[in-house]
């Protein structure tokens, strides 16, 4: 598998939930691995992820990390680390801005090809323009200049279009249910009961958050 992966995303599933690791699968292809480190306090996922899981071309790991204080960060990075290899692109998908010290450390010592994405799937840390949005053109590459661009995963889609419309039938059904539900809430209150009677209390929370702005006169 090494020999043709190109891009590995360490996803600590602890801090990011199933919402962003669904949005992360969906643009995985077969020049990428996915590790997914889980942990007592994050260790169930939705049958949608678990659908997508089967559907794509990626690899997919999973790491069950040890109960303790920072165990599942500290654990990600150890791993990482000691398995990386020189010519290859790695991500930690994340909101732990902890991580952002990692990143820093490596390019010090001379190594560039580590970054760090949110939830939203947005290059924090690792990039190299503050004001550039979108790479000129999609890709996955990330030379180790000073010029490499800063990459938002909304600029690979025209690359991974293909990819990208095998996988769309796992989220149709849902995307109807969203605006089923959009079309019965009347305020924000009804618009977070419905989603949570729904999805589950995890799941229609962090899709509530998603889609509130979208709720005509919200309150």
């Amino acid at each position: 598998m090494f020999n043709t992966v190109k891009n590995i995303y360490y996803v600590d599933y602890e801090n990011i939930g199933s919402e962003p690791l669904l949005r992360l699968l969906r643009f995985l292809g077969r020049e990428d691995k996915c590790i997914i480190f889980w942990s007592d306090h994050a260790n169930k996922f939705d049958a949608e992820t678990v659908m997508c899981m089967k559907g794509i071309s990626a690899s997919i790991e999973f790491q069950k990390a040890d109960f303790g204080k920072n165990a599942l960060d500290m654990q990600l990075v150890s791993h990482l680390l000691y398995f990386r290899k020189k010519n290859m692109n790695y991500y930690i998908v994340s909101n732990d801005t902890g991580y952002d010290f990692t990143v820093g450390m490596c390019r010090r010592m001379g190594w560039n090809r580590l970054f760090r994405l949110n939830s939203t799937l947005q290059m924090i840390s690792g990039k190299y323009k503050e004001n550039q949005l979108t790479p000129k053109s999609p890709t996955h590459t990330f030379p180790e200049t000073d010029s490499a661009p800063l990459f938002y995963f909304e600029g690979i889609k025209e690359a991974k279009k293909a990819t990208v419309e095998t996988r769309a039938a796992c989220t149709e059904d849902k995307n109807k249910k969203i605006e089923s539900i959009l079309k019965k809430a009347k305020n924000k209150s009804r618009l977070h009961t419905l989603l949570t009677q729904e999805y589950g209390q995890q799941k229609g929370r962090e899709i509530y958050y998603s889609v509130k702005e979208r709720l005509p006169n919200a309150k």
